[in-house]
């Protein structure tokens, strides 16, 4: 009994095979009548064929696509351009980048792709690269007599990253809205003639995290997207610490010994609450060059951020009893302006397609 069920599941499933294939071989012969239907410009014919076998054959893949693309071909032939747009949008939502080869697709079929927009809806992508910051100092606050103590010093950066999540939603081929999330490391540095040959070394490294919103336009000129941005940014501290030491500069007095054997701070974390702004905000603007590679893009970026408010805490600036009471420092009110170069690339999703009529 055991037996017989097993021939019969058997003879049942290699019969269930066997239509299937002669099945998708009648696809494939119908599919070959239409093309040789349209090369005898019998269309409508073309299109009857066609519409059978969309019904009744389970086309995917590259056969779909050549249906879709006779179709299309086929009624602009016969200017039924509302059912030939219908069939050339589906097989461009697919195939967004679809290149067309003289010798397989129809002449008109070619023609008429070139009428189409067609854009991501969604990019999403990676980049990364170096900021570099000009430092600006509006106010310092001298606790020395400036006879002693030269506190009119710039700040200098040292070695810094930037890696970035991008994010872009599209509008059309021309404007774009982004945003995404930035982690940034970077060193700012400071150095003050304290004493007589005796100077005060002061360093902050921070981490951030940004998130810029803005409005992207582009010029598409075939594969080459330059394009140029303007927005806002909102940068978090995550985290900031100070080091400190006295170094000698010069000669110096005996007196001063002390300073530079004891006087060293290293990996002394900030209060974000008190002395450091935490969140601050800022206007971005640049400019990009995009080289697109069908689903993937490839740019480079220039980024220029002017931060609206302090890096510290004006009101908390007497704050630190170790840097105010006991090396005569006062941190002072500083803004950024920060120039970036990246390179990265974004991946396109949830195509778009637009005919221009």
């Amino acid at each position: 009994m055991f037996r017989k069920i097993l021939k019969i599941l058997f003879f049942t499933l290699f019969a269930f095979i066997a239509i299937s294939a002669q099945s998708q071989d009648d696809c494939k012969e119908k599919i070959a009548e239409a093309e040789k239907l349209f090369d005898e410009g019998k269309y409508s014919l073309v299109i009857e064929k066609l519409d059978n076998v969309l019904e009744d054959c389970n086309l995917k893949g590259n056969k779909k696509y050549e249906v879709f693309k006779y179709l299309a071909a086929a009624n602009y032939e016969l200017d039924e351009l509302e059912s030939a747009d219908k069939y050339m949008i589906l097989f461009l939502k697919k195939n967004p980048y679809y290149e067309t080869n003289l010798n397989n697709d129809p002449i008109v079929f070619t023609e008429r792709l070139d009428y189409y927009k067609k854009w991501p809806i969604l990019e999403i992508g990676l980049s990364g690269g170096l900021p570099f910051n000009n430092i600006i100092i509006d106010s310092i606050f001298p606790v020395l007599d400036s006879t002693v103590a030269d506190y009119n010093q710039e700040f200098t950066t040292t070695s810094a990253f930037s890696l970035s999540f991008n994010i872009l939603v599209n509008f059309n081929s021309y404007l774009a809205l982004g945003t995404g999330a930035t982690i940034t490391q970077q060193t700012i540095a400071q150095t003050i003639p304290m004493f007589e040959g005796v100077d005060f070394n002061y360093s902050e490294k921070m981490q951030q995290l940004s998130a810029p919103l803005y409005v992207k336009f582009s010029y598409p000129v075939k594969k080459f997207i330059p394009s140029v941005y303007i927005g806002g940014e909102l940068i978090y501290t995550l985290k900031s610490e100070y080091y400190y030491e006295y170094a000698q500069s010069g000669t110096f007095d005996e007196k001063y010994d002390f300073l530079i054997a004891q006087r060293k701070r290293s990996d002394v974390l900030l209060d974000m609450n008190t002395e450091r702004n935490q969140i601050r905000y800022a206007g971005i603007a640049g400019a990009q060059i995009a080289y697109k590679m069908k689903k993937l893009t490839l740019f480079a970026n220039f980024k220029y951020r002017k931060e609206l408010n302090y890096f510290n805490k004006p009101e908390a600036r007497y704050s630190n009893p170790d840097l105010y009471i006991t090396n005569y420092y006062i941190f002072p009110d500083i803004r950024f302006d920060t120039y970036e170069a990246t390179i990265g690339f974004t991946y396109s999703l949830f195509y778009k397609v637009k005919s221009k009529y």
